[in-house]
């Protein structure tokens, strides 16, 4: 998976921008750099772009990345806005869902503005 990390300096947001088919070690690797960005930088918002996705790994993969989003490599106050597109909404439901009943701050999002406004919440 291509995948495009960048801070927006500006709001203190990381921003990633992700493309093409994610494997379950894409998932793992994006995991690794928001938690190296967040304890270095101490940034705490997380823009996940997956508009270009085109698939996910299978459910029980999915499942351990949800559950891994609250490991202590990344610190609690972290927020995490997906913007999904319909293609992965069902995956994407899931993975919120998993996510927020480990009390992991995220929320699944239909455009950029409407990430950026909760994330900025």
């Amino acid at each position: 998976m291509p995948e495009i990390v960048e801070i927006i300096e500006e709001l203190e947001i990381i921003q990633i921008i992700s493309s093409g088919a994610v494997t379950k070690e894409d998932l793992f690797n994006s995991r690794q750099t928001v938690s190296k960005i967040c304890q270095e930088r101490g940034i705490t918002r997380v823009l996940v772009d997956t508009t270009s996705i085109t698939s996910l790994p299978d459910t029980l993969h999915l499942f351990k990345h949800s559950m891994s989003l609250k490991e202590p490599e990344i610190p609690r106050n972290v927020k995490f806005a997906i913007i999904v597109s319909d293609k992965i909404s069902d995956d994407a439901s899931f993975i919120e869902i998993v996510a927020q009943n480990r009390h992991v701050n995220i929320r699944n999002c239909k455009s950029r503005d409407q990430a950026l406004s909760w994330l900025l919440k």
